[in-house]
């Protein structure tokens, strides 16, 4: 086994993690499109695995934790904590940085600091954890790596908006930015109403209207959390 699998290993403290599954939890597919690695497998289905793990076990943390928050809360402090951004720190945190197995291109143009490659890492590695460890040790190692963002998301979920709030829901399901589009601008110049359509995955989520720009664009934001997405605010 590689040096640097020993290393890791050494780091997440399990000895009797899958040190194979290990492997492909860090490796991401650019290294395996080139031909002469196409024998070895990316961490693209681990990836997939550990997204709906570390769902899980932050919304059983919430809902024990919060017993009085209603659900539109409680959405708002998972989305914080399972963003991209927050991953990603906690894959720095944890080293994931030094280990990453990357094509020579991905390396040069700064792979292993970029947000989505280590917060994907960062969720294979829940996955063999989950397999090959156990269930309460995926428990421990999510809680553990994300203890500082899980402490900052009650304050967090209060302060963000409705925009805010439909960023973070659309970045956690479907790694998108929401895109607001310019529907129409009405009325003499004094007086003009401005219309908005929010849009994720190129459908049209929401809409909204008011005085200004930002206005129209939260009332779209809201309509797409209220009766897209089906959230309490």
């Amino acid at each position: 086994m590689p040096e640097m699998i020993t290393g890791l290993v050494k780091i997440l403290g399990y000895d009797n993690i899958d040190k194979r599954l290990l492997r492909q939890a860090i490796t991401h597919r650019s290294f395996t499109a080139e031909p002469e690695n196409s024998i070895f497998k990316n961490n693209e289905r681990l990836e997939f695995l550990g997204d709906s793990i570390l769902g899980l076990i932050i919304s059983e943390y919430l809902y024990n934790n919060f017993p009085e928050e209603q659900e539109g809360a409680l959405s708002k402090m998972k989305a914080m904590i399972v963003s991209e951004p927050s991953l990603a720190q906690a894959a720095r945190d944890l080293g994931v940085s030094d280990y990453l197995i990357l094509s020579n291109c991905e390396y040069t143009t700064g792979g292993t600091e970029k947000d989505s490659i280590l917060s994907d890492a960062f969720e294979a590695i829940l996955a063999v954890i989950y397999l090959t460890v156990g269930e309460s040790e995926a428990r421990d190692f999510v809680l553990k790596y994300l203890e500082s963002v899980i402490e900052e998301a009650p304050k967090g979920a209060i302060s963000k908006d409705t925009k805010g709030f439909l960023q973070e829901i659309s970045q956690e399901r479907f790694k998108e930015i929401p895109e607001y589009v310019l529907v129409s601008e009405e009325g003499p110049s004094n007086d003009k109403v401005f219309v908005y359509e929010v849009m994720v995955q190129g459908k049209v989520v929401g809409r909204g209207e008011g005085k200004n720009k930002k206005t129209a664009q939260k009332t779209a934001a809201r309509d797409a959390i209220l009766n897209y997405f089906e959230m309490k605010i």
